[in-house]
């Protein structure tokens, strides 16, 4: 499913746009470092990415004109009920509920990580 469709099928599940957006923003970045990292050393902070990635990511920012403000917000939006639903199926129990007990404070430090330079 492209994002388009993602965004779609979030919307007519009575998402808000700005909330689907989010959603997809938090699928894609959580698919991208979770493959690309291992979830201890994610979680630990010491991930970055390396020159095509980060191209990648500033490219589709570009493209879907997604500026700072809206990062931050979207990354203020990562609490419980958004992860619940995305999360909890996809990550280990033990990793998720680490991440739950904190309230996901460590996939908010880590997508500020990652978008750093745009924020």
């Amino acid at each position: 499913m492209n994002l388009a469709q993602q965004l779609e099928d979030l919307q007519s599940r009575g998402f808000s746009k700005s909330a689907a957006q989010a959603v997809v923003l938090v699928r894609e970045s959580a698919i991208l470092l979770f493959q690309a990292f291992p979830d201890s050393f994610l979680l630990s902070g010491g991930a970055s990415l390396n020159q095509h990635a980060q191209n990648h990511l500033s490219d589709a920012l570009i493209m879907r004109e997604i500026g700072a403000d809206q990062i931050a917000e979207r990354i203020a939006q990562i609490r419980g009920a958004l992860c619940r639903s995305q999360l909890a199926d996809v990550l280990p129990a033990e990793t998720y509920q680490a991440l739950a007990n904190a309230d996901f404070q460590d996939l908010r430090a880590a997508l500020e990580k990652l978008y750093q330079a745009w924020l």
